[in-house]
């Protein structure tokens, strides 16, 4: 073998490694980006499924609320005005739900005279909770009490619900709400 075969051998050797570099750091790069985009759905649905169980505590909380005080009002006197949610939450569940900041947010619906005075025991309850990322997840259910808790209106799985939920990346102060 010549000393000039040799030199093209060698180039040739470096050649193919540099091309098996970039294809291997494409590959590393590409399988990095999909975890990071499961990581991020999931943290995604962990926040979804955290205001809907909000939502289910809230209902609990209000039952138990009225049936030892007989009212919402404590909570419907911070309202803004009709139609519209208070500005802070009026509820937490402690510690949130699975480590996730949930917070709730209370309004009368529309049919009564006073927005700051329930009397039909129909309620908007708003659960708001934030994915690590910081987006927001907002699930909106009108809950009414009845002769054992609070139901409620909601969107989604199971044949018990319906009506209208709301969720996705949103703020509480831009969000649409029902007016129903």
């Amino acid at each position: 073998m010549h000393l000039n075969e040799r030199g093209i051998a060698l180039v040739t050797v470096i050649v193919m490694a540099a091309v098996l570099m970039v294809v291997g750091s494409l590959v590393a790069y590409k399988v990095m980006n999909s975890s990071r985009g499961a990581a991020v759905e999931g943290s995604k649905t962990k926040a979804y499924y955290a205001a809907n169980a909000g939502i289910e505590w809230a209902r609990r909380e209000l039952s138990l609320r009225y049936s030892n005080t007989g009212k919402w009002n404590d909570l419907l006197s911070e309202s803004p005005e009709e139609g519209r949610y208070p500005a802070n939450p009026q509820l937490k569940p402690p510690g949130g739900i699975d480590s996730i900041p949930v917070r709730i947010y209370i309004r009368d619906n529309i049919d009564d005279n006073d927005y700051k005075t329930d009397n039909d025991l129909w309620l908007f309850v708003l659960s708001e909770a934030e994915a690590r990322d910081g987006s927001k997840t907002i699930v909106e259910a009108q809950c009414f009490l009845g002769t054992s808790g609070a139901y409620g209106l909601q969107a989604g799985d199971g044949a018990e619900k319906g009506g209208t939920t709301k969720s996705g990346v949103a703020d509480v102060k831009t969000a649409q709400v029902s007016q129903e």
